[in-house]
């Protein structure tokens, strides 16, 4: 009697971004004891649909920093790499600074992601509060060299105080309250 058997195929995930469709030819052949039964059944061409995707992704994506202290970034690929990547980090606020740089992503550390850190130093000037887009670039593998930078927003805001001291109020020829009157762009002593 005919015999049929089933093959089942499997495309296991194995979450590195490739080429989005690779097919794989299979000859596939039929053999029994019987000499007269050794067959070539024809070839079976398999596509497989890769749905891992290069991307970037940043936690938080925005925050808030203080002067004098700092807030952590964790930036992940979406797959795992190919070959090693390097993440580097900018800020385009000049009040903040970014460290590190650059980190390195390979298929062992990917799912741990590059750990950056924004920094609002301490500087006792009086400084408005502002806000910052910080940059994340990636290179190094085929797929992550054509990614788009993607960001995060982060304010910040200073503790400085700006106060006003007068000493001696009697040699400034002050009473017990005052008013300076400056004019836009003016100054006054």
């Amino acid at each position: 009697p005919f015999m049929s058997k089933k093959i089942t195929f499997y495309a296991v995930d194995d979450m590195e971004a490739e080429d989005p469709i690779e097919s794989v030819q299979l000859e596939l052949t039929a053999e029994s004891s019987d000499p007269n039964y050794h067959l070539s059944l024809g070839n079976v061409v398999i596509t497989v649909h890769d749905i891992n995707h290069a991307g970037l992704r940043v936690d938080p994506i925005s925050t808030h920093v203080e002067e004098g202290s700092a807030v952590d970034f964790i930036v992940r690929t979406t797959s795992k790499p190919n070959q090693p990547i390097l993440i580097s980090a900018s800020s385009d606020n000049g009040a903040i600074i970014m460290s590190p740089l650059s980190f390195e992503l390979t298929k062992d550390n990917y799912h741990i992601g590059a750990k950056f850190t924004a920094t609002y130093p301490d500087d006792d000037i009086v400084m408005p509060a502002g806000e910052a887009q910080i940059n994340f670039n990636s290179g190094g593998d085929y797929f992550y060299d054509v990614l788009e930078p993607i960001h995060a927003s982060l304010t910040f805001s200073d503790s400085d105080v700006l106060l006003l001291f007068v000493e001696d109020k009697a040699a400034a020829g002050l009473s017990s309250g005052f008013v300076i009157d400056i004019p836009e762009g003016g100054s006054q002593t």
